[in-house]
């Protein structure tokens, strides 16, 4: 940074470590740190405190479940939000994973964090129980999920709802209807899908796993893309992605991907939003007739 003085930075910053959860798509919790270290209240601060005055512009928040202590973590928002808001600050982002099973505390969390917040997570990962539990990934009920997100809209906050494709004992059938229900649910605001990456240690991996589910896999290069022209490219990033299962075939997953894609640029992008929620809610038509019949 004392090299550089005409750049300004991005920040990452912890407040524990570990995660508690057990999904087999990650090897964060699954086979690693299922114990959650605290660190201590001075160190967040005083990381908050370096970036304030360091020309940080966007900082992230590397916990797995921000908001899984209540009490601890809303003081640390308040902090965060104390030097974000500081005379030499040029803080402008501020971007939290949130507690996998969202509570009422997320939103308090992206409610003291206020313009700086990039929204509130609602990592589903799939609508379907027989994912989840192949998955064991323990998902909040769809009417909470409702709840959650209609009381972010009335908040004035920004959520979104993330999704991944495809994973374990998915079906085209069983996509297509997910999305239906989250769009049903009131996320209009954001829906994000991700490949489903093959992390080295997850239990994803393992033999017997990946026999059990029919997982194929390929490599992929440099997938995602976000970039800029002056990134530096000396080393390409690869990772696997599964691109078939024994519930879903590679075309199906095209497809998949394609009725996704519709929906993001027509629905959450705003051409045929206002369209479909006046059919689905003047008229009972359901968001997936809607989407299939538009394409």
């Amino acid at each position: 940074v004392e090299n550089y003085p005409q750049f300004r930075w991005n920040g990452t910053f912890e407040t524990n470590r570990g995660c508690p959860f057990l999904c087999t798509f990650c090897d964060w919790g699954s086979l690693t740190f299922t114990k959650v270290k605290k660190f201590e209240i001075e160190r967040v601060e005083a990381n908050m405190e370096w970036m304030a005055n360091n020309k940080v512009t966007y900082v992230v928040c590397a916990d797995a479940n921000v908001g899984i202590f209540k009490d601890r973590d809303i003081e640390i928002a308040k902090i965060v939000r104390k030097w974000a808001d500081a005379p030499t600050s040029i803080i402008d982002g501020i971007n939290f994973q949130y507690n996998k099973n969202n509570t009422d505390v997320c939103l308090d969390i992206a409610k003291i964090l206020g313009p700086y917040s990039r929204g509130i997570t609602f990592a589903v990962q799939s609508m379907s129980e027989s994912v989840l539990e192949a998955i064991k990934r323990k998902n909040m009920a769809m009417n909470k999920l409702s709840t959650l997100i209609k009381e972010a809209n009335k908040r004035n906050l920004t959520s979104y709802t993330e999704l991944i494709l495809p994973m374990p004992e998915e079906t085209l059938e069983s996509w297509k209807n997910g999305i239906s229900y989250i769009l049903e649910a009131g996320q209009h605001n954001a829906v994000m899908v991700w490949n489903a990456q093959v992390l080295q240690n997850s239990e994803m991996n393992q033999p017997e796993y990946i026999e059990k589910y029919g997982i194929q896999k390929t490599r992929s290069y440099d997938y995602i893309n976000y970039g800029n022209p002056n990134d530096w490219d000396g080393a390409t990033e690869e990772i696997e992605i599964i691109n078939s299962t024994n519930t879903m075939t590679p075309e199906e997953v095209i497809e998949g991907w394609m009725y996704f894609i519709i929906i993001r640029e027509f629905h959450i992008n705003g051409v045929t939003q206002i369209l479909a929620r006046y059919c689905y809610g003047k008229h009972n038509i359901p968001y997936r007739k809607f989407y299939e019949t538009y394409i």
